[in-house]
């Protein structure tokens, strides 16, 4: 019989093909370049290690780098010049929103609240078919300025929702900043005399009717004092924007309107003014 030639295939179940040949061909060259990159990083770092040098350095025991010296707060006296006729006006522009979208997020719990952008993002609360806060609140401002002679700061005016979510970290949902009814402030050279200025305020109230110049005392559950007449409402703030943004540890006044003189109507906070009351940029 005839032998017949032996044919080998390397295809087909359990041989190699062309196409897994070459993925091995692939892997291979791959790891011989990573091999090759960290030999030659290895080779670098020994040649840095080796051409490293140190140098001792010697001071004197009483030697210091440099002498700390406590830093005072010293206030500029005012110029003779200067009187409440030259300090800046209240307006209205003074008690926008005071957001900053660069502020550091903050958290409560695993909800995070970053800030608006302020006067950027948005105006004023609008009413009637321009933008509004209450007039009491820049008129007492300019009054208490000139009675004293001395700088008004405001230092929280408007609060758009964002704003007010991200001072209070999502507690109060809405308050009267967001309608134009609050203003937190402090007067220059009298930060820690508070109580001082609510007595001012109520000495301006006294040349009014007998229907504002009533003022009542008293204390909130955590002890700060507030006082209030017919149409506003004081209190001393320890915390707030003041001291989240500005970093400010002394005591602000707040002031919120309690009654519209002009439309003769107690002030009302509700959702749609307080949410829909201004026009995003």
């Amino acid at each position: 019989m005839g032998q017949r030639p032996i044919t080998l295939s390397l295809a087909g179940k359990g041989g190699f093909c062309d196409h897994t040949f070459m993925k091995c061909g692939y892997g291979f060259l791959l790891f011989l370049l990573v091999g090759c990159s960290t030999a030659d990083e290895r080779v670098q770092s020994r040649r840095m290690q080796n051409n490293k040098s140190t140098e001792k350095i010697y001071r004197l025991s009483h030697e210091k780098v440099y002498e700390e010296k406590e830093q005072k707060l010293v206030k500029r006296e005012p110029y003779p010049w200067e009187n409440a006729a030259d300090f800046p006006k209240i307006t209205m522009n003074m008690l926008r929103c005071r957001g900053c979208s660069s502020n550091k997020e903050r958290t409560r719990g695993d909800k995070a609240f970053t800030d608006c952008n302020g006067m950027k993002d948005h105006g004023l609360p609008y009413v009637d078919g321009e933008e509004f806060v209450y007039p009491v609140l820049v008129s007492l401002l300019n009054k208490v300025q000139n009675s004293l002679n001395k700088k008004v700061v405001v230092t929280s005016g408007h609060r758009c929702p964002k704003h007010n979510d991200y001072l209070n970290l999502g507690k109060s949902r809405i308050s009267k900043y967001m309608i134009g009814a609050c203003v937190d402030f402090f007067i220059e050279g009298m930060e820690n005399d508070a109580e001082q200025i609510v007595e001012e305020i109520i000495s301006l109230y006294k040349e009014d009717s007998d229907n504002y110049c009533h003022f009542t005392k008293s204390k909130s559950s955590k002890g700060t004092p507030s006082w209030r007449n017919k149409e506003i409402s004081i209190s001393i703030q320890k915390e707030g924007e003041h001291s989240i943004l500005y970093k400010k540890d002394h005591p602000v006044l707040s002031i919120s309107v309690r009654y519209d003189r002009q439309k003769g109507e107690h002030v009302h906070l509700d959702w749609k003014h307080a949410y829909q009351g201004f026009i995003v940029h």
